[in-house]
């Protein structure tokens, strides 16, 4: 997409951090069930790096579980599936779908990544339809800072507030 996701630092220990945005196109015949998407982490990052990776649609609702990365054999992917709640792509119309990952607050790397679509089997719809894009669909590349002195923690505690009358 047009508006990917700018290259810049990302704290670890943060979350939510949007790293790819995918346009997709749907057929004219009819819309199309987007059920699943497959992503491929590359730089010089560890899969153990990322606490989670998840997809919101364009109104930013999530869609799947939060998943990890993991070593398929052939790279280093997440597979989000959604098959119970798609993101519907309407007939001949284009629709946003986001990739964000949450960074490990843990990782020791402190490297550059990026995320990518590799090719249009990573996208899965229901009934074999298909979604138009030119592929491989690779996102700018991100470098990890050391977030300790960047971001900040609330802890709250529950009390019982007497309903007396004070003076």
């Amino acid at each position: 997409a047009a508006d990917n996701p700018a290259a810049t630092n990302l704290a670890d220990g943060s979350a939510y951090n949007k790293v790819l945005k995918l346009n997709l196109t749907g057929s004219t015949s009819g819309a199309v069930n987007v059920t699943g998407v497959r992503v491929t982490r590359s730089g010089f990052s560890l899969n153990s790096d990322f606490s989670g990776i998840l997809v919101l649609d364009a109104n930013g609702a999530r869609h799947g579980n939060v998943v990890t990365i993991f070593d398929s054999g052939a790279g280093d992917t997440a597979l989000i599936q959604f098959a119970n709640d798609p993101i519907v792509v309407p007939a001949g119309g284009t629709t946003s779908l986001w990739v964000l990952a949450n960074i490990n607050a843990s990782q020791t790397t402190n490297g550059t990544f990026a995320f990518s679509v590799i090719n249009a089997a990573d996208v899965m719809t229901a009934n074999a339809a298909a979604v138009a894009g030119t592929f491989p669909i690779v996102g700018n590349t991100f470098s990890v800072i050391d977030g300790a002195s960047f971001l900040g923690a609330l802890d709250i505690d529950a009390g019982t507030i007497s309903a007396s009358a004070r003076n």
